[in-house]
């Protein structure tokens, strides 16, 4: 359910940034049409602020696990952050690299579409040259995330025996490749399975389905994570948005 739309402010719309364990490749358009190219790292909280109408941004969620062959250090470096993107490592040293000159500082919406479909393409042979232990690693955060997101969600004791792997190593994991515990990871994604169907069914029945003990354990996390219960995001009581840019 989006609330994109559910109040303005000097023309401006309010725009709900969701909870997100994944990593997003941005192209932001500031107001005088000029490009940039921003990495928003994982969001543990919701974030309530006015922007705009129109294509503002152009954003690329990347798959679990991928995120780490576009930064320097552990992702856990940039969660609830926002930083530029230049490219990632050795970005300078890729012959490729003219389509990140060719975006940045340019008329991002006249430019984005096709450049968008290279920078995808670029991204997709750094993915595929990573190393044997770092495709093991991604392959172990996309079985994992399965079973701690599905509707049976598990433990993360039993997703580590389930994977043939320790606890512990998989903590480590999350925490490098996608900047969070797997514990904080299912939480979001609980969240956000609510959120896809907030308003279509009763809240119990919605709980139970989301894999909650019951709804005051449903009512608690989406406090946690959203800043208000799931009645009062539906009625429109929401935090205090800010004006994007302040």
């Amino acid at each position: 359910m989006s609330l994109a739309a559910i109040g303005e402010s000097q023309g401006e719309q309010l725009v709900v940034d969701e909870p997100d364990p994944a990593t997003t490749l941005t192209v932001r358009v500031d107001e005088d049409g000029r490009s940039e190219l921003v990495l928003m790292g994982p969001r543990t909280q919701a974030l309530y602020h006015f922007g705009r109408p129109g294509p503002r941004c152009i954003k690329m969620r990347i798959r679990h696990g991928r995120a780490k062959s576009l930064v320097n250090g552990p992702l856990h470096g940039i969660v609830d952050g926002l930083v530029p993107w230049n490219g990632g490592p050795g970005a300078l040293d890729d012959p490729q690299a003219g389509w990140l000159r060719r975006l940045r500082g340019h008329d991002g919406m006249a430019v984005a579409p096709a450049l968008i479909q290279q920078l995808g393409e670029v991204l997709k042979g750094r993915m595929a040259t990573e190393s044997d232990d770092d495709a093991a690693r991604h392959d172990l955060v996309v079985r994992a995330a399965k079973i701690l997101g599905g509707a049976d969600a598990e433990s993360i004791q039993n997703t580590a025996v389930r994977l043939n792997t320790s606890e512990r190593h998989l903590r480590t994991v999350f925490a490098d490749v996608v900047g969070m515990s797997p514990k904080r990871f299912s939480r979001i994604d609980r969240v956000r399975r609510v959120l896809r169907h907030i308003g279509e069914k009763d809240l119990a029945h919605l709980a139970v389905e989301a894999g909650y003990y019951d709804q005051s354990h449903m009512t608690a996390e989406f406090r946690r994570v959203m800043g208000v219960t799931p009645a009062a995001y539906l009625a429109g009581r929401l935090p205090a948005a800010a004006t994007c840019g302040s």
